[in-house]
């Protein structure tokens, strides 16, 4: 048995104005109890978790120590339309580190799609991003040849699910974060010498952040929408 300390939060962004959802709550806390839902039609939506994990043995009670930490975010944002079926294409990544600090290691790992060079070097020529000039000309260099930039890898396989039956199912190259039947979550992590599963009960309910829940960001003011579990 373990004993984990955990985050959860999901982001959700928007490029639209419409901040209205048509409820008129009256009340003033910037927090109110919501009911999650997969991120489906958004520009932006990352869902990330940190925690802190520790054996339970005999003797040792809840957070005695906490000998194992982990975050884990999958991210995906819009890239363009589908010109036939006119729905948008999505990029997607995943990053996830794990560390033990009684055995001082530290793994971690972060993955992309496989046109992801294109798609930041068109990025890079469009000025999306400020950059160094000679940063800027060694990611040209790399990105032209169709290269990944170190640490980060292609995803193993092209399975890219965000839900399923209505409820938070992602599934990116086979590493899982997906909402139950009864309310828990299930993450699943893979990579060459490591695996994490996890199932995760929240004890409280989720929360809005920000104003309403909706805040503005980026270089292009885009809606937030952000909800989270408390640990």
């Amino acid at each position: 048995w373990w004993y984990i300390h955990a985050h959860v939060r999901s982001v959700e962004v928007d490029d639209d104005d419409d901040d209205d959802d048509g409820d008129d709550d009256d009340d003033d806390t910037h927090d109110a109890k919501i009911e999650p839902k997969p991120a489906i039609t958004t520009q932006t939506s990352n869902h990330a978790l940190s925690s802190s994990m520790s054996p339970l043995p005999p003797g040792n009670p809840p957070g005695a120590s906490l000998p194992l930490s982990l975050f884990a975010c999958f991210f995906r944002t819009a890239k363009g339309v589908d010109p036939k079926l006119r729905k948008p294409l999505y990029a997607h990544a995943l990053n996830w580190a794990l560390i033990d600090s009684r055995k001082q290691r530290y793994v971690q790992h972060s993955y992309v799609d496989p046109d992801t060079p294109r798609i930041v070097l068109e990025e890079i020529k469009k000025r999306y991003f400020l950059l160094d000039p000679r940063l800027e000309d060694a990611f040209k260099e790399t990105l032209a040849k169709g290269e990944i930039p170190k640490p980060d890898k292609p995803f193993a396989t092209e399975q890219r699910d965000t839900e399923k039956d209505g409820r938070l199912c992602l599934n990116f190259g086979g590493n899982i974060f997906r909402r139950e039947t009864d309310d828990t979550y299930y993450l699943k992590l893979l990579t060459r010498g490591t695996r994490v599963h996890l199932r995760l009960k929240p004890l409280k309910p989720a929360y809005l952040h920000g104003e309403k829940g909706l805040a503005r960001i980026g270089r292009h003011g885009e809606s937030m929408r952000y909800y989270f579990y408390p640990s």
